[in-house]
């Protein structure tokens, strides 16, 4: 098992695995498109979970406070706060400790870099 921050290729095929399970709700085609962004600006970071090449769990932290799953909320993302979100684990993989681990990566990350 491999836990790293993800590249932009890994969050194409997380995310369209997501809009495949939701293939209803057409928030996840904006999502996608809002957290790739995200990334990419380093406004929010996602760490991910790998096995043999597959993506099997994931989560953002987002690190400002102009990303639109917490604006409005300065108390989720401020000199001392940040937000975790998109908490996923494929259901194989659940209960295994994998989406702790990627916690622990993200507070790591967070403290390191302010």
């Amino acid at each position: 098992m491999n836990y790293r921050i993800a590249t932009i290729d890994d969050l194409e095929k997380v995310w369209d695995k997501d809009i495949l399970r939701h293939m209803d709700d057409p928030n996840w085609k904006r999502w996608k498109r809002e957290y790739i962004e995200y990334n990419k600006n380093r406004e929010a970071i996602t760490f991910v979970a790998e096995n043999k090449g597959d993506i099997i769990a994931q989560i953002s932290v987002v690190l400002k406070n102009n990303v639109k799953a917490v604006l409005g909320k300065p108390f989720l993302v401020n000199s001392e706060t940040i937000n975790m979100n998109g908490f996923r684990c494929d259901k194989a993989y659940e209960g295994q400790g994998h989406i702790s681990k990627l916690v622990k990566m993200g507070e790591e990350y967070a403290k390191r870099h302010g």
